[in-house]
């Protein structure tokens, strides 16, 4: 019984680890000039807790978002392709891809869902992949969120550093 509780204690501490450790999240004042502000977040979960998923934006790597966290970025207007990825991957899992069209001065997020249940068909440009290791199904995506949604989650978050 004593093995038990030292190997959940151990399991904590390490999974503790891997969440997101920077400062808490605040609702930007403004936009940069001549910028769009893009946020990425990650709930607290059990599922792929341990895994960092590193986000891109046109190749440029934005950061590596782990779980109860978020990554903040500016882009410039226009078209760009998200790619979220497994750095460290297992092949099964394949990197998420998302095309967007970024207008000036306008806010957006995304959240990154990494469940053991389907991420499902959903409108408005969702990028999913399901996959299963070794016999249990998993399914991640990057769901864009209105304003009103992502704020409820992510004001809890921590910076993904």
């Amino acid at each position: 019984m004593k093995f038990v509780k030292l190997f959940f204690l151990v399991g904590i501490m390490v999974l503790g680890g891997c969440a997101a450790s920077g400062p808490v999240f605040v609702k930007p004042e403004s936009v940069p000039a001549e910028k769009s502000l893009v946020y990425f977040y990650r709930e607290m979960g059990f599922v792929a807790s341990a895994v960092c998923f590193t986000i891109f934006i046109d190749g440029r790597e934005i950061g590596c978002l782990k779980v109860g966290g978020y990554l903040r970025a500016e882009v410039d207007p226009g078209e760009s392709i998200i790619v979220a990825s497994y750095k460290d991957g297992d092949e099964r899992v394949q990197p998420l891809s998302l095309q967007k069209n970024f207008q000036q001065g306008e806010v957006y997020y995304y959240e990154y869902v990494s469940t053991l249940y389907s991420v499902g068909d959903m409108d408005g440009g969702v990028s999913r992949n399901e996959y299963t290791i070794p016999v249990m199904p998993f399914s991640n995506g990057l769901i864009p969120r209105t304003e009103s949604e992502a704020l409820q989650e992510v004001s809890k978050l921590k910076e993904s550093i």
